[in-house]
């Protein structure tokens, strides 16, 4: 009896072992095909570059290049945003820009959109979105509202001025003077007069010959005009310009400023009509002359 126990307790062993080998196989070679092999790599490369995007320090990043690169300036900010698009947007906030000499800018909020390509092609292809900043340069004291600018200039960097082609556009809601300058301090202006409104100008380039298409603006004295051309010169001082300025006066000029009103009158201007003043000659040396309609 006790044999026959033994026999059946092997036989039981036995299934037990050969169930385990039927479970534990030899591990089977996978064999990839070169067409799978390149979705892999691809895969992974593609992972690589979205994990460097998502996490890559731009914040930091950009700062050392502003230092490295922009040695007589001061540049920082609060935070940064890069956007995604064919115009890759940059966003500064609570930035400021100064020299320590007689430049500085800060703003709340601003925005660039850089065609990336065409700035490594040498080409100037973008915008520039400014909801509000002060500006202080030399004796010039302003705050700016709401500022557009749009540039697509050719050939703009590495190369003179006289090579320059393309357009710059300007959109501007509102400039206040914060500090009078030059002349103006002379006048007596109230707040309202320090505003200038609605500036728009459009100025086009071709190899260095500059054409003003648009410039114009609004003050609660005048609307003025500017309407000309010129040349860029591979120094800013030798360049030339021929151009006019017009100014049409607000019928109750004399009302709003007495003292402005008799100097519009004494440079020969009048109510219904509009003054206008000539520029002539190279940015280091304009001749003015005055001309009545």
């Amino acid at each position: 009896m006790l044999e026959n126990q033994v026999g059946i307790d092997k036989e039981e062993e036995q299934e037990k072992q050969e169930v385990l080998e039927d479970i534990v196989e030899e591990p089977v070679e996978v064999k990839l095909s070169w067409n799978k092999k390149i979705i892999i790599i691809i895969v992974g490369i593609l992972s690589y570059f979205l994990f460097l995007f998502l996490f890559f320090p731009y914040t930091s990043f950009i700062r050392f290049i502003m230092i490295k690169y922009l040695k007589e300036y001061k540049v920082d900010f609060v935070d940064l945003n890069i956007g995604l698009g064919s115009k890759i947007p940059i966003q500064l906030t609570d930035f400021y820009i100064s020299n320590d000499k007689d430049v500085l800018i800060n703003g709340d909020l601003i925005q660039f959109k850089i065609h990336l390509w065409k700035l490594i092609n040498k080409e100037i292809d973008g915008e520039l979105n400014l909801n509000s900043g002060n500006v202080k340069f030399k004796e010039y004291e302003f705050k700016i509202k709401n500022l557009t600018l749009k540039s697509n200039i050719k050939n703009s960097y590495d190369v003179p001025l006289s090579n320059w082609s393309g357009e710059i556009g300007l959109n501007l809601k509102e400039l206040f003077l914060l500090e009078l300058f030059g002349p103006l301090k002379t006048l007596s202006l109230s707040e309202d007069q320090k505003n200038v409104k609605n500036t728009q100008i459009l100025i086009k380039v071709d190899k260095g010959r500059v054409n003003i298409n648009k410039f114009l603006f609004t003050h609660s004295l005048f609307d003025v005009q500017i309407s000309g051309n010129g040349r860029l010169n591979d120094k800013i001082d030798n360049s030339t310009i021929d151009t006019k300025i017009c100014f049409q006066p607000n019928p109750s000029l004399e009302e709003l400023n007495p003292m402005i009103y008799t100097l519009y009158i004494t440079a020969g201007g009048s109510i219904g009509g509009q003054l206008c003043i000539k520029m002539e000659g190279t940015i280091s040396n304009i001749n003015f002359k005055t001309e009545s309609k």
